[in-house]
């Protein structure tokens, strides 16, 4: 959903003297960008940048509007697509008025032309679904771990918020497949994404605790089942927190039923992804149906984070704090 995006001195110039360029490439970037720059750049921006050019782009970067990564200065001026030290780093278009130098490995283009960019329009075509992705491992590389790798490296954090959470985590079956279920791939791609940069990730999963007749997922058996997940998976880069709301909370509002009833992913306070049936969209299938059903299962929401900020707020006030805990070593946790 985001493109790992690099501006050439060049590219910079052009920003200096056009101002509609500069705002249409602002733009461009919330939307589809992770603006990489070299350290220090927005200390130096105010002498780089028109002052209300400078002055939007601080404040889109510092509200996460502009997602951004920080990278060797050399490597923007090379023409290698992946950095030898890890391909969470690599450049996926670099905007560039001299064209005489465009690299061979990557999509180079002028400022005017940067919304034409190959990696921008596949965002566009997977967002309106007009293309699908193949599997849940591609939607993993186009739309989970980019918005993944454009949060802060100090901030990041994913929230897991499902109302039948509760009941996929009491299916799963360590024995058959690991990472068979949705859940259990999910965290163990987050696992590879963290341990390969050396950053830990905080994640906090919200369900809701069913006995419905036919099942029962309480709070302690949920527990129990993640404490197994997380060994059994060696999740040693993640905090997990989890938060198992009370049917009974539901029960006298029902407004606040209806909202959790939507299945969401949370990357830091602001993009998300909604799943139609949840974590279950992503458990393990075969078969064009299957495809067909995790291709249109999910949908991209740029500011839902902060749409639902207060229901989650609210849900963790009205929830006991039995109906809290932590799992994984990041939490002191041994089991």
């Amino acid at each position: 959903m985001l493109t790992r995006t690099a501006l050439r001195p060049s590219a910079v110039e052009v920003l200096k003297t056009n101002q509609r360029e500069s705002k249409r490439l602002l733009d461009d970037l919330g939307e589809y960008g992770i603006l990489m720059i070299p350290p220090g750049f927005l200390r130096s921006a105010p002498e780089v940048f028109p002052e209300s050019v400078w002055i939007r782009l601080t404040e889109l970067i510092k509200v996460g509007e502009i997602a951004h990564r920080t990278t060797d200065p050399s490597f923007i001026e090379s023409v290698a697509a992946t950095p030898p030290w890890g391909r969470h780093d690599r450049i996926e278009v670099i905007l560039d008025e001299d064209q005489e130098k465009a690299p061979v490995t990557v999509d180079c283009l002028p400022v005017s032309s940067y919304s034409d960019a190959f990696h921008l329009e596949r965002c566009r075509k997977l967002r309106n679904k007009s293309e699908m992705c193949d599997g849940r491992d591609d939607l993993w590389e186009w739309v989970f771990e980019p918005l993944l790798d454009g949060l802060f490296k100090s901030q990041r954090k994913i929230t897991i918020c499902d109302s039948y959470l509760a009941k996929h985590i009491q299916s799963i079956d360590l024995d058959r497949d690991s990472t068979w279920h949705g859940l259990t791939w999910f965290l163990s791609r987050l696992q590879e994404n963290s341990a390969a940069q050396g950053l830990e990730t905080a994640v906090r999963l919200v369900c809701r605790e069913r006995n419905d007749g036919e099942s029962t997922a309480s709070t302690s058996l949920i527990e129990k089942k993640m404490k197994d997940i997380v060994r059994d998976l060696g999740l040693d880069r993640l905090a997990i927190e989890v938060t198992v709301v009370p049917d009974g909370v539901f029960g006298k509002r029902p407004d606040l039923s209806s909202a959790f009833h939507d299945r969401f992913v949370i990357f830091g306070n602001r993009r998300a992804i909604t799943l139609g049936a949840g974590m279950d969209n992503l458990t393990k299938r075969t078969g064009d149906i299957a495809q067909q059903t995790l291709a249109r299962a999910w949908n991209y929401a740029s500011d839902y984070g902060q749409v639902v900020a207060g229901l989650l707020f609210e849900l963790q006030a009205k929830t006991p704090k039995t109906n809290h805990f932590c799992v994984g070593p990041l939490h002191g946790s041994k089991e």
